[in-house]
């Protein structure tokens, strides 16, 4: 699994820990890590996957809506901020 960089929960998390916080030199990179499910949570852009993956001759991705996604779950509460599914990928060599 891998998660989507630009998702409303990472804003939502972002307005929470930089805007009100006035900590502005923090970037979404940052709150997802220390804010977003567990420690050391990465997410990335569907450009970021794409070149991550650009061994391989077929890949593709799709997105997933969750619970937090769908702001039915928890969110930003110490690091966990409920699941936002990203987009699936499979690959294959070629």
């Amino acid at each position: 699994m891998i998660y989507q960089k630009y998702l409303i929960v990472g804003y939502m998390l972002w307005a929470r820990y930089v805007l009100l916080a006035g900590h502005l030199e923090r970037s979404l990179t940052d709150i997802y890590a220390k804010h977003l499910e567990s420690p050391g949570t990465q997410a990335f852009s569907r450009r970021e996957v794409m070149a991550m993956c650009s061994d391989f001759t077929l890949v593709r991705m799709r997105s997933r809506l969750s619970f937090g996604d769908l702001l039915q779950g928890s969110w930003g509460s110490g690091t966990r901020a409920g699941s936002s599914l990203p987009p699936g990928i499979s690959g294959h060599a070629g």
